[in-house]
C-alpha cells in the first residue's frame, strides 16, 4: 500500500527510478565512461565522451521493454 501513496503517477516513479540509477552510477555501454547528460525529451542519458545513449531501463531485466514504469513496479510491490 505504501507504494501507491509514494508513487501516484508515472512521472513520480520515473523520477524515483532515475535518481536510483544516478545514485548507482550510469555507465556507458559503449565506452564505459561515467559522465552523462540527461535528455529529458527522450528520457535517456547521453555519454559525454562518445554520445552513446542509454535509456532508464538499459541494463535492467526490463531492458528494451515498453511497459509503463508503474505497471511493472506495482506488480512487483503486489508480489511482496
Amino acid at each position: 500500500m505504501g507504494f501507491f501513496k509514494k508513487f501516484h503517477n508515472e512521472e513520480s516513479y520515473k523520477a524515483h527510478f532515475k535518481s536510483q540509477r544516478e545514485e548507482n552510477g550510469v555507465i556507458c555501454k559503449r565506452c564505459e565512461h561515467r559522465e552523462h547528460y540527461w535528455i529529458s525529451t527522450k528520457d535517456q542519458y547521453q555519454c559525454k565522451k562518445c554520445s552513446f545513449r542509454n535509456t532508464l531501463w538499459s541494463g535492467s531485466p526490463l531492458h528494451g521493454s515498453q511497459l509503463p514504469y508503474l505497471l511493472v513496479f506495482r506488480h512487483v510491490d503486489a508480489c511482496r
